[in-house]
This record gives C-alpha cells, sequence and structure tokens, in this order.
C-alpha cells in the first residue's frame, strides 16, 4: 500500500511538472489540456479528483479504474467533497473491456453524477459495442477533442460564401500583377 501512495505522489508532482511544461511551451496559463489511454487514462482520473485545478480540460479513454480494487472510486464521493465547482471538462469513453473496466467507470460516474458539482461538465462515450481496447484511441480522441474544442460553422455574410469558394474570385485586395 505504501508503494501505491509512492506512485500516486509521484505521478500528481509529474502532473505539476507537465502543467508547467505545458504552459512554457504553449504561453497558455487559463486552460490546459490532459489526456491519455489505459493506465495514463488512470493517471488521468487521479488528477482530476486529487488536484482539480491543475488542468480543466481531461481526456481519459479506457481508464484503468480496476487498479487496486478500484481504490480510486472508492474514494472518488470523497474527493469530489472537496472540489471548488471551477469550470472543467471530462471526457471519458471504454471499449468492450467490461468487467472491472466497465465497473471502475461507472463508480466513477455516479461518483461525479452525485457531487452536484454543476460545472464539472462530463461526456461519457459508450463504445462498448464498436470498439476493442486496441482500436478506440484516434476515434476517441479525436471525438473528445471536438467536444472540448468545439469549432463554430462558418458565418458567411452573404449567400456566395468566403471568395475561395467562388469560380475565379480573389481575395479583397489582390492584384493581378
Amino acid at each position: 500500500m505504501i508503494a501505491l501512495k509512492v506512485i500516486s505522489v509521484v505521478l500528481i508532482n509529474f502532473a505539476l511538472k507537465l502543467k508547467i511544461w505545458f504552459n512554457h511551451l504553449s504561453n497558455r496559463t487559463t486552460e490546459a489540456l490532459l489526456e491519455k489511454l489505459l493506465l495514463a487514462g488512470l493517471f488521468i482520473s487521479e488528477t482530476l479528483l486529487k488536484k482539480p485545478d491543475l488542468f480543466t480540460d481531461y481526456i481519459a479513454i479506457s481508464p484503468s479504474l480496476w487498479y487496486d480494487d478500484r481504490h480510486l472510486t472508492k474514494q472518488a464521493p470523497e474527493l469530489l467533497s472537496k472540489h471548488n465547482d471551477k469550470v472543467r471538462n471530462l471526457y471519458l469513453t471504454m471499449a468492450n473491456e467490461g468487467g472491472t473496466m466497465q465497473k471502475g467507470l461507472d463508480e466513477l460516474l455516479e461518483a461525479i453524477r452525485d457531487s452536484g458539482l454543476e460545472n464539472l461538465k462530463t461526456n461519457y462515450v459508450d463504445r462498448r459495442d464498436n470498439e476493442f481496447h486496441w482500436t478506440i484511441y484516434h476515434e476517441a480522441v479525436l471525438d473528445a477533442l471536438r467536444w472540448i474544442i468545439p469549432t463554430a460553422s462558418p458565418d458567411y455574410a452573404d449567400d456566395e460564401g468566403p471568395w475561395y469558394l467562388i469560380e475565379g474570385a480573389n481575395p479583397e485586395g489582390w492584384t493581378d500583377n
């Protein structure tokens, strides 16, 4: 049990360093995205539960919440009760792993539903019927990014659309010299 706590502390410290590195590289200090798969999905879930203010957006794909007899999801209600209600996004999905993998995820979702945290926006996409453990990642991460960072529909001022959609048109100020 001590080894598990040490691993947990190491991972949380890693998350802190990752955020500092991310901020340095991207020059973004107000938003940060954390996403990963499998045991890293457990890390994502643990970071959200234990250090919720580190990131604003979390993506956990097939998180291994079965680990340590679902210890993290059993702690989830207590951990969530300590959260402030800042806006955060959590995208969760699971392939056809089933068993304790699914049970751990179901427990986490229940804890979130029961937490009363209105600003913790959660999107669970059930992929049990159409994805395997080895096929889930690419489609799931694209779906998650589209949910977290939606793109606006083009707002065309006229019916013709932008210049590049009009045969023979050029950008404003273009000269054929």
